[in-house]
């Protein structure tokens, strides 16, 4: 049997797989309607209710980004040792990770505090604006780490070119690695907008929620494909 026939068993074998699945989500559906409308009511009066506190989720991670910046600073102190600026590196690698990841979900309190019953006025808006100061505040000093252990490295994290200017000081190898981590993240991507396509489209059916949010998802997969698309043949791939 040659490799495309095994491909294509392969490829029908997952299509019958996912006809049952997904036929055993739709009857889970029908059959416990009710309570899974009611237990949906009760998830987004929980989200309204308490959505503020999503800012605490936020602040530990700002926290544990921090502390890996410290850490950092530490192994800076001694560059000369090949072993501490591997670690120094890894360290700011994962402070990096959980400050980007505060990032977006900055945007998640915003808007789950929108809707909170706690009305904690003043307050609310020193939270976001706390938050926001320190996220910037902490990426600023993690670059500059990273420039003092490879000062080539271009770009100001208040400037709108930062992403543009740092690209363009990574050397060759750098750019392969970034562009193997952009191909890694796209099917990724491309995965997670297929799932969630299909649970939205599921709960759409059955009235869970607005069919305006399988057309939000939608739009968004479009898009990415697009992009990838264009630069694909702008860079005649």
């Amino acid at each position: 049997m040659n490799n495309d026939k095994k491909i294509m068993i392969r490829f029908v074998f997952i299509m019958i797989i996912s006809l049952i699945i997904g036929g055993f989500i739709g009857f889970l559906i029908g059959g416990y309607y009710q309570e899974l409308f009611e237990w949906s009511i009760y998830l987004s009066d929980l989200l309204i209710t308490y959505g503020v506190f999503a800012y605490g989720i936020g602040y530990f991670l700002l926290l544990i980004s921090t502390i890996y910046y410290f850490k950092a600073k530490s192994y800076l102190k001694a560059l000369e040792d090949e072993i501490n600026y591997e670690t120094a590196n890894k360290t700011l690698s994962k402070a990096m990770i959980f400050n980007n990841v505060a990032m977006p979900l900055m945007f998640i309190c915003l808007g789950l505090s929108a809707y909170s019953l706690f009305d904690l006025g003043m307050i609310s808006f020193l939270l976001i604006v706390v938050y926001i100061v320190w996220t910037l505040i902490l990426s600023n000093v993690i670059i500059k780490s990273i420039k003092q252990m490879a000062p080539e490295k271009k770009g100001n994290v208040f400037d709108v070119k930062f992403q543009k200017d740092w690209y363009e000081s990574c050397d060759e190898l750098e750019k392969l690695q970034i562009g193997n981590a952009c191909y890694k993240t796209f099917k990724c991507m491309t995965n997670i907008y297929l799932v969630s396509a299909v649970i939205i489209c599921c709960l759409s059916y059955t009235g869970f929620i607005s069919p305006f949010w399988i057309l939000f998802i939608g739009m968004l997969w479009i898009l990415q494909q697009a992009i990838y698309s264009i630069y694909c043949m702008k860079e005649n791939i």
